[in-house]
């Protein structure tokens, strides 16, 4: 996420959410609130989960295809795509909605239209249409109180980085960043793991990576020549392995083989 900080600002919040009881229809057995009500999930009414699961693995493909439908749509318009990065959220109702991050301005506008007018076309339901813009930093911390908890309170909502990926199907992303974000400042996922390798390096538990860059203590470093390519935040000493967040909490997040 530090990556998106660093290539613009505002950035326009959209929200895409599962579709509505037309397709997941609630599990009338685990309503909590007792005689005739109006289902929602703030009321611990949850939906059924055969059609949700159904949902949720045509997810990845049914997302694929609205992005590259929204994209087509900003490059007919001579845009570029404006999109950074995506979290998922488990919502109230026990189903995944996706928060989106777009460049605002006019290819985020038109990327948000697209999105909205598509959307039931390819099986999700509303989108939010707030014309939402924050500064990059309070949008990414906003993002990552969905993978990091932190003091938001959204572990206790359930709606952390580890329930949505024990939730998720094996191999489904709960989260990206997109390449014109990672290209731009060297912060990518393998920078991140040579970085934990450095790290373990020093306390001699492996040897030390001879190529590629890592991210040691936020400067993004050529590890051939010891080059520092990019200063992501001002350096800060830890005992933890860099990489955004500690060891313990990669390790918590990802399921066990088999599971």
């Amino acid at each position: 996420m530090a990556a998106v900080v660093e290539v613009a600002s505002p950035l326009r919040l959209v929200v895409v959410t599962a579709p509505g009881a037309d397709v997941l229809p609630w599990d009338e057995s685990r309503c909590t609130a007792e005689g005739p009500h109006v289902h929602s999930g703030p009321s611990g009414c949850r939906v059924l989960a055969g059609p949700r699961d159904r949902w949720e693995e045509a997810l990845s493909e049914n997302w694929r295809r609205l992005r590259e439908a929204a994209v087509q749509r900003c490059a007919r318009r001579g845009y570029p795509s404006p999109l950074l990065t995506w979290v998922d959220e488990d919502q109230g109702r026990e189903v995944f909605h996706r928060n989106l991050l777009l460049v605002d301005g006019p290819a985020g506008r038109a990327f948000h239209a697209a999105v909205v007018a598509l959307a039931p076309r390819y099986g999700f339901g509303f989108v939010d249409r707030r014309n939402r813009a924050f500064d990059a930093l309070r949008a990414v911390n906003y993002l990552c109180g969905y993978l990091l908890s932190g003091a938001s309170g959204k572990r206790t909502r359930g709606t952390d980085l580890t329930a949505a990926a024990r939730r998720a199907k094996r191999y489904r992303r709960v989260w990206m960043v997109t390449p014109r974000a990672t290209k731009r400042t060297g912060c990518t996922r393998r920078s991140l793991r040579l970085g934990r390798q450095v790290w373990a390096a020093k306390q001699g538990f492996c040897p030390f990576p001879s190529h590629g860059l890592a991210v040691i203590d936020w400067q993004v470093i050529d590890c051939e020549t010891g080059e520092v390519r990019n200063r992501v935040f001002p350096e800060e000493k830890s005992d933890e392995p860099p990489g955004g967040f500690p060891l313990w909490a990669v390790i918590e997040a990802v399921p066990p083989r088999g599971r």
